[in-house]
């Protein structure tokens, strides 16, 4: 286990927190970190975060399995993804769920307290505290269309066998 991962009862299912401050981009959620943006380069879904009075970071991308929708589309099917950028000493804090479903009905979450939100082209990014929560942990991002989970624990894994971003943060999927 790595540190900051404590062993404890599951915490309970959440409602996402709406994300905070002045926005109504549905693919921008505000964290305590600076504004994270997610969305879609070329084939890539890539997300980006500017703390406040700086510099916009690439934080991760990976590429979107299967055929990316046109412009005006919608994504069909699912797959989800986990992002952690860990402290020198591996200790994970913050970890970003994310990826796609086809959005019909609308995009909900349940697992942990997070920020964060489902796009209406079928894109979701969730940013949850993962320090002291039991890996198991189940996260999950549904819509009448489709649905995909995983647990704390996938976090972890990113850790030891995701694809290193120059940004220092790993991501598994």
């Amino acid at each position: 286990m790595l540190p900051g991962l404590l062993a404890e009862p599951p915490a309970p299912t959440l409602a996402p927190t709406p994300s905070t401050g002045p926005t109504t981009d549905p693919h921008t959620v505000v964290t305590p970190a600076g504004i994270v943006t997610f969305g879609l380069e070329g084939a890539d879904i890539v997300i980006k975060r500017t703390p406040t009075g700086g510099t916009t970071t690439e934080l991760g991308r990976v590429p979107v399995p299967g055929a990316v929708p046109e412009p005006s589309g919608t994504f069909t099917g699912s797959a989800g993804f986990a992002m952690v950028c860990p402290a020198a000493d591996l200790t994970l804090s913050e970890g970003f769920f994310f990826g796609y479903v086809d959005p019909a009905g609308g995009i909900e979450y349940s697992g942990p307290s997070a920020l964060g939100q489902g796009a209406p082209d079928g894109l979701f990014l969730f940013v949850v505290s993962a320090a002291g929560l039991d890996p198991n942990t189940p996260l999950r991002a549904k819509s009448s269309g489709g649905e995909l989970g995983m647990s704390i624990n996938t976090f972890v894994s990113a850790v030891r066998e995701g694809q290193k971003q120059p940004s220092g943060c790993y991501v598994s999927g």
